[in-house]
Formats: C-alpha cells, sequence, structure tokens
C-alpha cells in the first residue's frame, strides 16, 4: 500500500507532521507496508486545501495520516478511497511507529473510529 503525511519540510523520517493537511508545503510519500519513507512531494498548495486529495489519488495513495484536516478535504479523500488515520505524532517516523503498533484511529465525517484507545490522539478534525 502507499500513503502519506503532510508535513512542514522534507525530511524523510525525521520530517515535521503538519498540523493542517491542506495547508502542508510537502507530502512525505510511504510504502506502508514496510512503513517506510519513499519520497517527499512538493504541494504548491500555498494555502489552498483542493489540491491535495486530487495529486495523492494521481500518485496512488491509498492512506493519509495526519493531525488535522477539514471536513472537505476529509470527503474529497473519501470519495477517492483513501483511509485517513489521525495522529498527534510530530514525526513522520513516530507516526510510522504508531501506524505499525495499531494505534492510528480512522477518521470519517471528522469522527474517530478505532475501538477506544485514542491514547495516540485527540481526535480533532481542523
Amino acid at each position: 500500500m502507499k500513503g502519506c503525511i503532510p508535513v512542514l519540510s522534507p525530511q524523510g523520517v525525521r520530517s515535521t507532521i503538519s498540523q493542517h493537511f491542506g495547508k502542508a508545503p510537502h507530502f512525505v510519500m510511504l510504502d506502508t507496508d514496510r512503513q517506510e519513507a519513499l519520497d517527499t512531494v512538493s504541494t504548491n498548495a500555498g494555502g489552498s486545501c483542493r489540491c491535495g486529495s486530487p495529486m495523492l489519488a494521481s500518485l496512488g495513495a491509498d492512506t493519509v495520516i495526519c493531525g488535522g484536516i477539514g471536513a472537505g478535504a476529509l470527503d474529497r479523500l473519501a470519495e477517492r478511497g483513501i483511509t485517513v488515520y489521525a495522529t498527534d505524532a510530530e514525526t513522520v517516523g513516530t507516526a510510522l511507529e504508531l501506524l505499525r503498533a495499531g494505534r492510528l484511529a480512522v477518521l470519517r465525517d471528522g469522527t474517530c473510529y478505532a475501538g477506544d484507545d485514542h491514547g495516540a490522539h485527540n481526535c480533532h478534525a481542523h
């Protein structure tokens, strides 16, 4: 599977996760099966939340891990079959560890669904 994490700067697994999906200047592309960073893609977002979902779909992403995301972006990703996970991790490496451990919750309609253990994040979608 192929996924991505919106980040502030391109530093692979050391990249700091952007707290707003739509305003992230870069996405770190992931191999979610091997739990590793593959590449970094510039979003050229310029503050626009609309570029992410079409670009990620064109890159074959099926998973997004993010700190915060608006309902519109969440809906657009879901329409393209992309699963969105919430995290409060600061870095890509930590988020990958949480994914591996099954500690990331799926976001749907701005709501967190992953059992009752939400210790890895605060279930926010902004």
